[in-house]
This record gives C-alpha cells, structure tokens and sequence, in this order.
C-alpha cells in the first residue's frame, strides 16, 4: 500500500468518526432546542395575559427536557396568576431541587402572601435575601408584611433598604411613609409622601395619603388641596377620597360644605358606609333628628357590624323620645366593643 492510499484510508476513516460523533451530538441538542422554541413560546403567551395557553407550552418543554429548571419558574408563575397556587407551589418546589435561587423563594413568597401565610411568605422572602441581599422587592414585600402585623422597626428597616437599592421606586416612599405616620412621625412622612409623588405625579393615592397625613398635622388647606388633586384623576377611591374630604372640611369649621363631601361620597359609592353614619353626624349637629336616623339606618344597613353607628342612632332615638329603642341601639353598640355605649347605658337605661 502506497503511503498515499494510507492518507486517503485515514482521512475517510476520520470523517466517518466526525460524522459520527456530529449525528450524536445533533439527536443530544434537539429536544433542547425545541424546548427553548416551546418555553420561549409560552413566555410571549404569559406576556399577553394567556396563562392557559403558556402553561400548556411551558409543560411541553418540560416533556422535552425534564431538568428545564426556568420552565418549572415560568409555570409556577403562569399557574399563580390563576390561582392554582397548589400547583404553582409545586412546579417552585421542583424548580428549587433543580437549581436553588432567589427567584424562586421570592416568588414562593409572593404566592404564599397573596393566600394569607404570612409566616411563609416572610420565610420564604427571607431565604430570598439570603440568597441575593440585593433583592429589592424581596425586601419591600417583607417590609409590607411586617407592616401589616404591626412590626413597624422591623418594617421601616426593610423598606429603607429597598429604597437604599431602588431609589426610584415611589412605592417605597410611599409606604415607608406610612410606617412613619403610624408612628406619628408626621414630618417624615410628608417627606416620603412628597417624594413619592415627585417621582410618579399623577398616581392619586400618593396625594391621598400625603392629604391624611396633612389632616392629622390640622393642616386642613394643604390636605384638602391633596384631596381635591387626586380626585382630578378619577380616583378609584373615590367615595373614600371625599369622606376624608368632608372629614377635613369639618373639623376645619366648614360644615356646609362637609355634609356636600359626605353626600357626593355617597353618590360616588352607595354602599361606602362611612359617608353615611359622618352625614347622620353633621344632620343630627343640625337638630335634623329625622334626616340623621335616615342616614344611621342605611350604614347599618350596609354594615351591621358598625358599631359606631349604633351609638349614634341611639342618640338620635333619644332625641326623638324613643328611650328603648335608644337603649337597645347602645346595647348593641357595647357588644361590638364601642366603650361608649356603656356610659349611655348606665345613665339612661334601667
């Protein structure tokens, strides 16, 4: 054999063994890259809001490729935005054993605060920070919990921390305010409330709550001014929004135009109860007994759980010489905890 035959034979054997090993290498890939095509799919489905459609994808490319860690994510995602949180928590556990991130003990958090496990949700938003300590809203999500069962220290800490790595997120401001005001640290809070707003101008409940916050400081034109700007933009809120309209009016002397507040709140929300037990208040002010105990029937009508309400009716009924009726009110009153029913009850009511 010729030394050229031999390169020849070499060379071709070579090429059998690349081709080979290509073919392999090629059947190995595919089910991977057709996963990718299929999780991509389901990622522009749950872009669009089409949740059923995306999971049904994200589910085909985890038949692909089993250990697809950022499918089982984007599932469990797809499956809490329709509240099939058992499933969701599934897929975050799996995704967990897979490859263990911050992302998915936060979005453990997430699911677990929005079904009310409040323990869960802390612990699992805490492992989130332990993983990543710069995760902004694994700290403000905490922080919101903390809030919400009165941990304020714990609260004030967690929110200055996402401000510390978001500096440009109102929401932050906003709510570490509120913190603030719940400790009656008024000026703080109007500097987070104000800053909220200078970074997002047109969101109304900044302004709400930076007027409430005015309202408790008896800076009654500054509040009403908040109130009147975020009902320039079609609040939500709307009913709530006048109420505390009215609320301010009125202890600022102005009680015409309070009861005006209280009764617009009532057209923006019939059932917003509150306007209609603070309009009773203003009408019965008036000596007009007759319009108050209208006004007191429809917020218990609408809350009969509203003890305040009770109390006040009583008062209107004694006016109107109904003594038992007044006392059966202030008893009712007394069993949903209203303190003052009590001293109406032992000086009025054998």
């Amino acid at each position: 054999m010729t030394k050229f035959s031999f390169f020849w034979q070499t060379l071709c054997c070579l090429l059998i063994v690349a081709f080979g090993a290509s073919t392999r290498l090629q059947a190995q890939t595919q089910p991977a890259q057709d996963a990718q095509q299929l999780f991509d799919k389901g990622l522009e489905l749950s872009r669009d809001k089409e949740y059923s459609e995306a999971i049904e994808k994200f589910s085909a490319a985890i038949v692909k490729q089993g250990n697809f860690a950022d499918a089982y994510y984007e599932r469990a995602r797809a499956y809490a935005a329709i509240n099939e949180t058992e499933e969701a928590f599934r897929d975050l556990e799996i995704m967990i054993t897979l490859a263990p991130s911050a992302k998915a003990y936060y979005q453990k958090g997430i699911i677990s605060l929005k079904v009310g496990y409040n323990n869960e949700a802390v612990e699992n938003l805490s492992t989130a920070i332990s993983l990543d300590s710069t995760y902004a809203l694994a700290y403000y999500y905490r922080a919101s919990i903390y809030f919400a069962t009165n941990r304020l220290k714990r609260s004030l800490a967690d929110y200055t921390k996402c401000i510390e790595l978001t500096p440009d997120y109102p929401d932050a401001y906003n709510d570490r305010a509120s913190v603030y005001r719940q400790q009656e640290k008024y000026d703080l809070a109007i500097v987070d409330y104000t800053k909220a707003i200078a970074l997002n101008d047109s969101c109304d409940f900044y302004y709400t709550n930076r007027g409430g916050t005015y309202r408790l400081q008896k800076e009654y034109d500054k509040a009403l001014e908040d109130y009147n700007k975020a009902l320039s933009f079609g609040a939500k809120d709307k009913a709530m929004i006048l109420n505390n309209k009215g609320l301010a009016e009125q202890e600022n002397g102005y009680p015409n135009n309070a009861l005006q507040s209280f009764l617009e709140a009532q057209t923006a929300d019939s059932a917003y109860y509150y306007a209609y037990n603070n309009a009773g208040n203003l009408y019965y002010l008036q000596k007009n007994y007759t319009e108050a105990l209208a006004q007191y029937n429809k917020a218990i009508e609408l809350k009969a759980s509203f003890g305040t309400a009770y109390l006040n009716r009583g008062m209107v009924k004694e006016m109107l010489h109904d003594d038992d009726g007044a006392c059966e009110d202030w008893a009712k009153a007394s069993k949903l905890d209203v303190e003052a029913a009590n001293g109406y009850i032992s000086k009025q009511c054998k």
